[in-house]
């Protein structure tokens, strides 16, 4: 395998950083600037078959006065966790850990979650130089070569997943202190991944709309369902509401039967009162004239009447009241 040859302008490296990174030359160039560690990451998933490289430019000034020495250099690798992740504040011992990385530690020990190849030859943290650079790229069987000043270094792990994108992660560590991007994504490799993603989209949506088929119809079916439900509960309510409309009805007919009987009754109760009042009237009448018959001395007649002349009314009604 060789290293493909740059061919345009340096790739950029992502907003979003460690807290120890600043940046210059159009995100071209990351530097570390205080710490002993630093995560950047690539602007872009680096395409299948792209070597991502960067050139180290700087690395720790021993001269200054009061200058801890740091032991270590660069960690160079590729991840499936886009940047922004909560692992920014990590440096590469931390990262070595995720199963979603796969990193070239500056002791020539190469990591990938619980795995670790102490048998990889490139050992950065001795041999790597200010301008030289290191690289590293993933072909279509998901294999992972490293470059060293575009020499390959050989196979350092296999089963990355090339159908998942891959973004290039870089901690600037111990002496290394500035790094240049130096990665170029090509126009032809470009539409072969375009193309491929295109395959894969129109794959996803015809599954998508498979799926979206088959959840109408079920929705359909579901729906009708309900409205068979709604139709008999409509039935049935309608049927309720003529019962209770017919209730309401017969309500009312006792209702009006009852007010023409306490009508009747009202009709009597007056009867009764008149008679009551006859009857009381006639009571007097004949108390008074018993009274009267009683105490006059001209009473010549069998039975007391012939002879005072009572009037004829007044002895029918005595008639009537003795029967």
């Amino acid at each position: 395998m060789s290293l493909s040859k740059p061919k345009v302008s340096a790739g950029k490296f992502h907003h979003i950083c460690g807290k120890n990174i600043q940046f210059s030359e159009e995100r071209t160039v990351a530097e570390r600037v205080k710490s002993y560690y630093g995560i950047v990451y690539t602007e872009q998933p680096i395409p299948v078959g792209t070597t991502f490289q960067i050139k180290l430019l700087k690395t720790q000034d021993l001269q200054q006065p009061g200058k801890i020495p740091y032991m270590g250099s660069l960690a160079l690798g590729l991840t499936t966790e886009s940047p922004g992740s909560e692992v920014l504040e990590l440096m590469f011992t931390g990262l070595c850990s995720h199963q979603s990385y796969w990193l070239l530690s500056p002791y020539g020990k190469f990591y990938h979650g619980s795995t670790k190849d102490s048998t990889y030859p490139v050992l950065i943290e001795r041999s790597f130089e200010v301008g030289q650079s290191l690289g590293c790229v993933v072909n279509e069987n998901g294999d992972l070569h490293y470059f060293v000043d575009g020499k390959d270094q050989g196979l350092a792990c296999t089963g990355l997943p090339t159908d998942q994108p891959l973004w290039g992660v870089v901690d600037i560590y111990g002496k290394a202190e500035k790094i240049k991007s130096e990665y170029h994504i090509h126009h032809k490799q470009q539409c072969q991944n375009c193309l491929q993603l295109e395959q894969q989209l129109s794959s996803e949506t015809s599954r998508l709309k498979n799926e979206a088929s088959q959840m109408q119809q079920d929705f359909d079916r579901h729906l009708q369902g309900l409205e068979g439900r709604l139709r008999e509960t409509e039935q049935q309510l309608d049927l309720k509401r003529r019962e209770v409309e017919e209730r309401e009805r017969e309500v009312q007919r006792l209702q009006g039967r009852l007010q023409d009987t306490e009508q009747q009754l009202d009709r009597k109760s007056q009867e009764v009162e008149e008679r009551e009042q006859e009857v009381q009237a006639l009571q007097q009448r004949f108390d008074t004239a018993m009274a009267e018959l009683r105490t006059s001395p001209q009473i010549t007649s069998q039975h007391g009447i012939e002879a005072w002349k009572v009037p004829r009314d007044e002895v029918q009604i005595l008639g009537e009241l003795d029967r």
